[in-house]
């Protein structure tokens, strides 16, 4: 599911979808947006954080073309349809950044004025992940200087944030309210993981699905 809702994300701010549907919906038919529209096929995804998720999302990005970097703590590990490559190189080169690792001391606000700034202003940032990942007070000053071109935040710092301020209320801005890993299908598959946890443990046997951060 947050795999899913990631690869709707680039096709959503690709494609301006948000902005199109807030025009129309002020009886505004233009077609001109800045910065133009590409074609996804072709265009660079950077991937921060390749575990589950992050190799799903890959995996998704390389069927509808997409050209695929990433960078993860074992840079040994290759990946299928993933260049591997340091933090600056997904930073500087990506037109969509999307997050997907853990907050830990070491990552909270890795995304800062720093990164921003050394991204392309046509570039779009995606977290699905945590919202301490972000410095959103710099997202929101990156957005004012047109130094990247929006973003799409499924989680926030904190949640739910105050919607009426930047960059929450910034119409280049999609905010959803952590709701990418929800389908009917994942809430079942949750329950039914905490179910058979719980009679792992109580019989004795290891816990299933650790994550060790």
């Amino acid at each position: 599911e947050v795999a899913e809702h990631t690869i709707a994300s680039i096709f959503t701010m690709g494609r301006r979808l948000g902005a199109f549907h807030l025009r129309t919906k002020n009886n505004d038919y233009r077609r001109e947006v800045e910065p133009p529209i590409r074609r996804i096929h072709g265009q660079t995804l950077g991937i921060i954080g390749l575990g589950n998720i992050g190799q799903r999302v890959a995996s998704l990005a390389n069927a509808v073309g997409l050209n695929v970097i990433g960078t993860r703590r074992d840079m040994t590990q290759l990946i299928a349809g993933v260049r591997l490559t340091n933090l600056a190189e997904v930073i500087n080169i990506s037109d969509f950044v999307s997050l997907h690792l853990p907050l830990t001391h070491d990552t909270q606000h890795m995304i800062g004025e720093p990164q921003f700034a050394a991204m392309k202003d046509s570039a779009f940032l995606i977290n699905t992940a945590r919202g301490g990942l972000v410095d959103h007070t710099a997202l929101a000053a990156a957005l004012e200087s047109k130094q990247i071109a929006g973003a799409v935040l499924d989680v926030q710092t904190p949640e739910p944030p105050d919607l009426t301020i930047p960059p929450y209320n910034d119409p280049r801005v999609i905010v959803t309210p952590h709701t990418a890993f929800i389908s009917t299908e994942s809430i079942t598959d949750l329950r039914t993981r905490c179910f058979e946890n719980t009679l792992s443990i109580l019989s004795g046997a290891p816990g299933k699905f650790v994550v060790n951060l």
